[in-house]
């Protein structure tokens, strides 16, 4: 494939993609990397677990190989009556280099082991909200779709011990590697 072909199918990709940023005249060995991993986002939201305790991720949509993935996870205690304790659970497939948690309030404690990540809020009092950053980075040698999986837990009262990954119910959430 000719430069000339190569820099308009990039163009019109990274038109598709919602208009990315263009580095002057990009070669062969960096055509990839035309598209930003700030191009566009998503957000889903998993749904309630229980009685009115729910999450929502935003994530990036596209990431370049050998970049990072940033995960906004928000837990809200929307209907839930008394005061609970939740857990936040984070699975990252094969080809992750490293995962880490950027951002968090005081009451939250993480724990990242491998690719498993567990982040336990103590109290969530009715109508609070808790965020949580999350970044994973990938190899280089990473290709196609990443999916990273991402599941809630809780229990009543302030403090209660949620630390049971196999009651967490995980909801996939899918970037493509360009």
């Amino acid at each position: 494939m000719s430069s000339f072909v190569r820099r308009v199918a990039v163009a019109a990709l990274a038109a598709a993609l919602g208009g990315g940023l263009l580095s002057g005249s990009p070669s062969a060995a960096d055509s990839a990397a035309v598209v930003t991993s700030a191009d566009s986002a998503a957000v889903v939201t998993s749904g309630s677990y229980g009685s009115g305790v729910s999450a929502s991720v935003t994530f990036d949509e596209y990431v370049r190989r050998g970049g990072h993935v940033t995960y906004k996870v928000r837990v809200a205690n929307r209907n839930y009556g008394g005061v609970a304790a939740a857990l936040v659970a984070g699975d990252f497939p094969a080809g992750t280099r490293r995962v880490r948690v950027i951002g968090k309030p005081r009451g939250v404690s993480c724990e990242v082991r491998a690719r498993k990540l567990d982040c336990e809020i103590d109290s969530l009092g009715e109508g609070d909200r808790v965020s949580l950053t999350v970044r994973a980075w990938l190899s280089p040698a990473r290709r196609g779709k990443y999916v990273a999986k991402f599941g809630l837990n809780y229990a009543e009262g302030p403090g209660g011990h949620v630390w049971t990954r196999d009651r967490v119910r995980f909801a996939k959430f899918t970037t493509r590697i360009v």
